[in-house]
């Protein structure tokens, strides 16, 4: 089996150093998709505060063999996971793990996660809920999806 690890990013430097490595821990190999206009449906006017440099800077802070790909012309959610979920088969993948760069796993529970749908041996989607931090690592917003 080999797992490949995905983000789909815009922003994120203050959490994606950890959320790259929790994939890092996990997964055989983690690439980065990276936009510098939103892709999930809100481009009007939309400024990103992050430049690409620092944010490749910090998701290789723990993660230095992640592969960075710089993408443009996506305006949906969808044309973004289409292009993770085609590269991850490309690559051999037959585990895809999603994270956002604010999505930060402690190492263990990820793998309890993905050895999980591993052995269970289905396809298709499996979604964990979230506590997502907001402005530091003491406030978190609990995510309902």
């Amino acid at each position: 089996m080999k797992r490949i690890g995905v983000m789909a990013v815009h922003y994120g430097k203050e959490y994606i150093a950890h959320a790259a490595r929790s994939l890092a821990i996990v997964c055989d190999e983690v690439h980065v998709f990276y936009t510098p206009y939103p892709s999930f449906g809100f481009n009007e006017g939309a400024v990103c505060p992050d430049t690409e440099d620092e944010l490749v800077f910090e998701a290789r802070r723990f993660a230095p063999k992640l592969i960075w790909h710089r993408v443009e012309g996506l305006v949906q959610e969808a044309h973004h996971r289409a292009l993770m979920t085609s590269t991850a088969e490309r690559v051999g993948g037959t585990t895809m793990v999603i994270a956002d760069a604010d999505e930060v796993w402690y190492p263990s529970a990820l793998e309890t996660a993905v050895q999980h749908v591993e052995d269970s041996n289905s396809a298709g989607r499996w979604l964990a809920h979230f506590h997502n931090f907001w402005r530091s690592w003491e406030w978190t917003v609990r995510d309902a999806f």
